[in-house]
């Protein structure tokens, strides 16, 4: 008897210890929840629990939730920088189209109610350790993100002034290096502009196609100095409707480019070193030895260069001036009615998204009936179902003079020159995510 007391005795004393042992740490999990955070208090509960043999589910997740505040500790200057990388904060391509036109340039212009650019992707100044560290964690992670910081390229930007260009292109410059097209007039009894500029390859015709008309006009009669006087007049006016006259696009391909030392020497950060080295810079992702070269595109206020994606990694250098860029990533290809493989604008959207007839397939189906080839199921069903189009997920970005915007391969931008501008790009390696969706789109 006594001893079934003792042993009574002894197990209420385990269950009171017990009681209060688990009472003890419900306390405190509520005392310091209850708290501002603090990373000290936090490393002391982990502390206790391990000295009390609680190593289960609550530790690694109070373990995650400290990394994510130091993560987050550390993204502080960027409202919405959150580590892991992650996509844009999108909204809805014809919502980004009918809030802000794309035949209207004037920045003055932009609705207020859209965010600002940092808002929607990371921007990271580069010449910030902390932030260099974010922007390789951003391209290795192939996610779209603003680069500022660079002093190359804002010298580059002082540097490179009307009289400077002028005399690089009279100088320098052999005319066979440079291109200028000129926009067609799309009616001429209505005198309506076509302010849209479409990648053009003959070389690549196929079959059909061999009937397509070049979308720009090339002017070999005329040199850089007309471009500029042109440029700058309709740089002067207010608003895209007020020019009647055509508008010019000068360019420098990516292989004359990137052997131009004027170039060269002011972009190095653009410039590939042909070797093998599988260590990537922030701006030459590997291997180097896939590097394009370094196009220079010198555009006039208003004019807007079709949607298409590029199969390498893009990095843009805004030089001079600013640009509209309306981003989407892979998984809009099959929603874009892209003209198709061994057309000569292949990869490029076949349709003016500005134009708010045109965004109804049926409208597009009897204008344009032979434009298109429907390459497989989903292109036919998405040719019936304009709101596919209308809800494909779009950022709208601006760049500033001095930005660099990085876009991973396969990943679609629709752009407008909002001033005269100069825009270097550069592309290098071909990045694999979005791949299987392009070729699923028939590319």
């Amino acid at each position: 008897m006594g001893n079934d007391n003792g042993a009574k005795k002894s197990n209420n004393q385990k269950f009171r210890w017990r009681f209060s042992h688990t009472g003890a740490l419900v306390f405190l999990l509520v005392f310091l929840f209850a708290q501002p955070t603090s990373t000290n208090n936090r490393g002391f509960f982990f502390s206790f629990l391990r000295h009390n043999g609680h190593n289960s589910n609550i530790n690694e997740k109070l373990q995650q939730q400290q990394e994510e505040e130091q993560q987050q500790q550390f993204c502080e200057p960027w409202p919405n920088c959150v580590l892991p990388p992650r996509p844009p904060k999108y909204s809805t391509l014809c919502k980004v189209l009918d809030q802000w036109s794309p035949n209207d340039p004037e920045i003055k212009n932009r609705p207020p109610s859209l965010p600002p650019s940092s808002f929607l992707v990371p921007r990271f100044n580069v010449s910030v350790a902390a932030e260099a560290v974010l922007a390789q964690r951003y391209r290795q992670a192939e996610v779209p993100f603003l680069i500022t910081g660079v002093p190359d390229l804002t010298a580059a930007g002082q540097k490179w002034d009307r009289e400077y260009l002028r005399s690089v292109f009279a100088n320098t410059i052999d005319r066979d290096d440079y291109k200028i097209e000129e926009s067609r007039m799309t009616n001429v009894e209505d005198g309506k502009l076509n302010n849209t500029f479409l990648y053009y390859s003959k070389g690549k015709i196929k079959g059909k196609w061999k009937h397509f008309e070049r979308p720009q006009i090339l002017r070999n009669d005329l040199g850089y100095n007309h471009f500029d006087a042109m440029a700058e007049r309709v740089n002067n006016l207010e608003g895209y409707t007020a020019n009647t006259d055509p508008l010019l696009y000068t360019g420098i391909s990516a292989n004359l480019g990137g052997q131009q030392d004027w170039i060269r020497d002011a972009l190095p950060f653009l410039v590939g070193d042909g070797s093998l080295d599988p260590d990537p810079t922030l701006f030459i992702p590997f291997p180097s030895n896939e590097w394009k070269g370094i196009n220079c595109r010198f555009g006039m206020k208003g004019i807007v260069q079709t949607a298409h994606y590029d199969g390498h990694r893009n990095m843009i250098a805004m030089v001079k001036g600013r640009k509209r860029y309306i981003v989407l990533p892979p998984l809009s290809c099959s929603n874009l009615e892209l003209f198709p493989r061994g057309h000569p604008s292949a990869r490029h959207a076949s349709f003016d998204w500005a134009d708010h007839r045109e965004r109804q397939a049926e409208h597009r189906r009897l204008l344009l009936p032979n434009n298109r080839n429907n390459n497989n199921n989903n292109n036919a069903k998405n040719n019936n179902e304009p709101s596919s189009f209308c809800g494909t997920p779009a950022v709208d970005l601006v760049l500033e003079e001095g930005d660099v915007l990085y876009l991973p391969s396969f990943w679609f931008h629709y752009i407008v020159s909002l001033d005269k501008s100069v825009q270097c790009n550069s592309r290098s390696g071909k990045g694999t995510a979005g791949q299987d969706i392009i070729q699923q789109c028939g590319f």
